[in-house]
């Protein structure tokens, strides 16, 4: 009944929330930068969708569960990054700025909350990790997963539908493993990314999630994949199918903003250029190049990380390295098909202009 509760509440505290936050945006003229050429509206929208996913979900929460004394530096850390992608949000900072207070917030979890990936579980042949390549390890991948998540926020209901996902997933691991606290924060999360994705996702009421949300969200979701990852195999279960390789299947459901954001970075340092300077090729800018709408893109993708975190789950049998292996080589043949694509999709558009 918990459960229930908290979905519940994170839903209608975000749809109470989110209006209340565009009739302040109006008053003080806050919208979204549409002049940025990058930008798919042209339209002043709100974009701080992210505090009502964060009130949203952290007031049922602490009433709920009691936050357990041990949660505290998840909480820090949660407001350090929410509180620099909300100044950004309203004055952008530069990527220094930025990751400086992303790794303390992720040194606060790792190092203080002692929230860490503890073994690689055989990957390539390794095995547990020793603390300090553990600790390595981990604050990357937080501050990694934040700016994927940031990253991958570029078009209508993408980064909330993933991590819809994902916490959907997630509340399912935990519960079977008896991590209750864990279960009912990850709903909470299902119901406040539902609230914020019905307006979203609308044409009339249209709110932006906002640096403030992309990267709160990303926070959560390296918290908790690390604690799925500190699971037993012996209590990891989604529904009827014991989940035994873990790695891969979390890889799974990370892959899209994962391997985007790397495709990006690769390439931006190719052609000599800084890896922190945006551009609009996105895999998500790229399906919009061939006339998908943002909803249909957003769609597109939603069922491929659903398809990847199925075969990750149906063939786990074969371990995480020849998990991640045949993933990383379906990953880079739909990036090659979608390549091939828009080249054909650009010789029709010359040919009719």
């Amino acid at each position: 009944m918990l459960f229930v509760f908290s979905f519940l509440a994170s839903l209608f505290l975000v749809l109470f929330t989110v209006p209340w936050i565009c009739r302040l945006a109006a008053k003080r003229e806050l919208f979204d930068d549409s002049r940025d050429r990058r930008k798919i509206h042209q339209v002043h929208i709100p974009h701080f969708g992210g505090v009502a996913i964060c009130v949203g979900m952290l007031i049922p929460v602490t009433f709920t569960y009691y936050i357990a004394a041990d949660w505290w530096p998840l909480l820090l850390a949660a407001l350090i990054v929410f509180l620099t992608g909300l100044v950004d949000d309203f004055i952008p900072i530069g990527p220094g700025p930025k990751f400086l207070f992303q790794f303390i917030a992720a040194f606060l979890l790792v190092i203080v909350g002692d929230v860490r990936i503890l073994s690689l579980e055989q990957l390539f042949n390794y095995g547990d990790l020793p603390y300090v390549e553990s600790v390595a390890l981990s604050c990357w991948f937080v501050v990694g997963l934040i700016n994927a998540f940031n990253l991958i926020d570029g078009i209508d209901g993408l980064a909330a539908c993933l991590a819809l996902f994902l916490f959907a997933v997630y509340a399912i691991l935990f519960f079977n493993a008896g991590l209750l606290e864990l279960s009912g924060l990850c709903c909470s999360a299902v119901g406040a990314l539902g609230g914020f994705l019905y307006f979203n996702l609308s044409s009339r009421r249209k709110i932006f999630m906002g640096d403030c949300g992309s990267l709160f969200i990303g926070l959560l979701a390296a918290f908790a994949s690390m604690k799925i990852l500190a699971i037993g195999e012996d209590r990891l279960s989604l529904l009827s199918f014991p989940v035994t390789a873990k790695i891969a299947f979390v890889v799974a459901l990370l892959c899209i903003p994962a391997f985007d954001t790397l495709r990006v970075i690769v390439l931006r340092l190719v052609a000599r250029r800084s890896p922190f300077r945006a551009d609009d090729n996105h895999i998500h800018h790229r399906l919009l190049s061939l006339g998908l709408t943002q909803v249909q893109a957003t769609a597109m993708l939603c069922v491929l990380n659903l398809m990847l975190a199925s075969l990750a789950l149906l063939f786990q049998d074969l371990g995480n390295t020849t998990i991640l292996m045949l993933l990383g080589l379906l990953l880079l043949f739909l990036n090659g098909l979608l390549g091939v694509f828009q080249k054909k999709w650009s010789i029709i558009r010359l040919r009719f202009q």
